[in-house]
């Protein structure tokens, strides 16, 4: 029902675009998790056209979209398209990475690259560089500089749930990490 009534506004005035985009990309995100990845491409899609033109306008709307490529890729790594899948966060990562040096609360959303680019190469099975995305996810994630939040928790319980089954395949630095999250995870 918000889709139709965004979609309507947004044909009156283009002010309403970033809510129909947020829309767009929320349902995507919703019928991912429900496993439908035909329909949520299908959305991410659209709302990754508005968001390419929001961005193109006005820089600030650069972390939307990559979050919308963050989305799009998994939604595409649920289908098995892995190369695709690869190259939106990759381009995620081109857009965030920049951001997240001087504003560190875009740092959740530059581990969500990672993780979402390690799954997919994981899933694609290179191992090697899968694994050094999860682990470069898990750094940013366990730094102190980085805002706690709920979306914060749940991407790093999805990155130990990634890196745990490939704990002996990891790097020292990394493994040493996973173990001490792991270890406080279980104390509580």
């Amino acid at each position: 029902e918000a889709l139709d009534i965004y979609r309507s506004l947004s044909e009156r005035d283009e002010r309403f675009l970033p809510y129909l985009a947020i829309t767009l990309n929320n349902l995507g995100a919703a019928l991912s998790k429900k496993g439908m990845f035909d329909y949520a491409i299908k959305y991410h899609k659209e709302a990754l056209k508005i968001r390419r033109l929001l961005a193109e306008r006005d820089e600030r709307y650069l972390p939307d979209l990559a979050g919308t490529l963050n989305n799009l890729g998994l939604a595409l790594s649920g289908k098995r398209m892995l190369d695709d899948a690869i190259r939106c966060h990759e381009e995620a990562l081109k857009i965030i990475k920049p951001l997240a040096e001087g504003q560190p609360w875009h740092r959740p959303l530059l581990s969500a690259s990672y993780i979402g680019l390690g799954y997919a190469l994981l899933k694609k099975g290179d191992e090697k560089e899968g694994i050094k995305n999860l682990c470069a996810a898990l750094k940013i994630l366990l730094d102190p500089s980085t805002p706690r939040s709920p979306y914060t928790e749940r991407r790093l319980s999805f990155c130990i749930e990634l890196l745990q089954p490939l704990r002996e395949k990891l790097p020292d630095r990394c493994r040493k990490k996973l173990d001490s999250i792991t270890a406080d995870m279980q104390k509580q």
